[in-house]
């Protein structure tokens, strides 16, 4: 979550992160580039995972053959 409440998911899907507000309304994406599914070559993966730096203004996504590092303008929350 961010420090606004804003949720992100990691779907492992080609959209990339799915961004929700505190209502589950879903904002938007954050686009990561095509990957590779792991589970057949005629398919595109996504991100898997996430995690906040320790700065809270840096969000780390790991996919299928990558780790991509997006500074972002709204900080994480602490947990």
């Amino acid at each position: 979550m961010d420090s606004l409440g804003n949720l992100y998911v990691a779907p492992n899907r080609s959209e990339g992160v799915w961004v929700f507000d505190p209502e589950g309304v879903l904002l938007g994406f954050i686009g990561v580039g095509e990957e590779k599914s792991a589970f057949g070559e005629d398919c595109l993966g996504g991100p898997a995972n996430l995690a906040w730096g320790d700065d809270w203004q840096t969000l780390y996504i790991t996919a299928v053959t990558s780790v991509y590092r997006i500074r972002m303008k709204v900080p994480g929350r602490p947990v």
